[in-house]
């Protein structure tokens, strides 16, 4: 819902973790994390490319969030690695890599995972728990020992219109958990796309307060930081933007809700709007990304103009006003441009230029 916190465990390459920040909407909260740090970096690229504006992303182990954010989200996503017996159609390397010891170690790893996640949900948040596999072990048997330990919570049906396309969980010999059927299978037969599993959980509302156990890193803009900052703003933008301007390092950033950024291993914090050398603001791509919609001078450009621009090029304009500006084409938010004397000279970041 719009407003909502939330944190995916396991976020990359990203694309659950954009459709929450699209739900949740500026107003809300996203922590989007990826353990491996080569894997975040694909999500923060992937994350600057949509334009998102409400989310940190960081490369944390799910111990230290469970540590950071005690009680704190609304609804905390475990997309968690299994073994991948869903994905046996497509990947010869899913298939090629199963076995019954990777089974029983991905439900290990599951395990220690859902521990941690569970305590960063709020009284009555929602753990939504899924994998891209059919196994047993990594599936109800992992959500039923999890309720076991955890009376707090309990299982919650999910959309009428998602049940007609899946079968409902396995009540196997043993559970303790009745209401398993509530969990949902995803099978090639029944709907497009592959094998997949989801148990939606919510906590009880126990009263326990949500909680940030940390200081943040972020610091406050110099004064004149913030009146360059604020100016520049005020000449590109049409509104002033609903976010709080802080310093990270020595970049400019943009933060949605007034959340602390943690002091190590942040890949991204909202959004970042640029440096100030001088007197002067230099704007980054992920604020061109993220807010050229709003921009008051916009530059449609042609499929050959769009062309050329991926490749770098500088391009002429007939506009006559100048200043920074919105490169679009077909209405989406290529990057950004700054006009004088009929050129456009380009800001499209040198590594995600096209080659010829």
């Amino acid at each position: 819902q719009k407003g909502a916190r939330a944190v995916d465990f396991c976020a990359a390459p990203g694309g659950k973790a954009s459709q929450i920040a699209e739900v949740i909407g500026e107003d809300g909260f996203l922590l989007a994390n990826e353990v491996v740090p080569k894997r975040a970096k694909i999500l923060l690229g992937n994350f600057e490319r949509l334009g998102i504006r409400n989310a940190v992303i960081t490369s944390l182990g799910t111990a230290e969030i469970a540590r950071l954010f005690y009680r704190f989200f609304d609804l905390a996503l475990v997309d968690a690695p299994c073994s991948g017996e869903g994905m046996f159609r497509k990947s010869e390397e899913a298939l090629a890599e199963w076995s019954e010891e990777n089974i029983l170690a991905c439900a290990r790893r599951q395990k220690k995972i859902l521990d941690d996640a569970e305590k960063t949900v709020a009284a009555g948040g929602k753990l939504l728990y899924s994998t891209c596999t059919w196994s047993l072990e990594e599936n109800e048997m992992t959500v039923d020992r999890f309720l076991r330990e955890h009376p707090a919570y309990h299982l919650v049906p999910v959309r009428e219109e998602l049940c007609a396309v899946t079968a409902d969980g396995i009540v196997f010999d043993g559970a303790q958990c009745k209401d398993l059927a509530l969990c949902r299978r995803f099978y090639p037969h029944k709907a497009e796309g592959e094998g997949q599993f989801i148990a939606l959980m919510e906590r009880d509302r126990d009263g326990e307060k949500p909680a940030v156990l940390y200081p943040p890193s972020e610091k406050a803009p110099t004064k004149e930081e913030k009146r360059i900052a604020e100016l520049f703003l005020s000449e590109v933008l049409e509104a002033p933007p609903r976010a709080r301007l802080a310093r990270v390092g020595e970049n400019l950033v943009l933060l949605a809700q007034d959340v602390p950024i943690p002091a190590h291993a942040v890949f991204s914090t909202g959004v970042l709007l640029g440096q100030v050398r001088g007197k002067n603001l230099f704007p980054s791509h992920q604020f061109f990304s993220a807010y050229g919609a709003s921009f008051r001078l916009k530059i449609e450009l042609s499929e050959r103009e769009a062309e050329r621009y991926l490749l770098g090029e500088e391009l002429p304009v007939e506009v006559g006003a100048t200043g920074f500006c919105a490169v679009t084409y077909h209405g989406a938010v290529l990057g950004g441009g700054k006009i004088s004397c009929g050129k456009m000279k380009n800001h499209y970041p040198k590594g995600l230029r096209n080659h010829p």
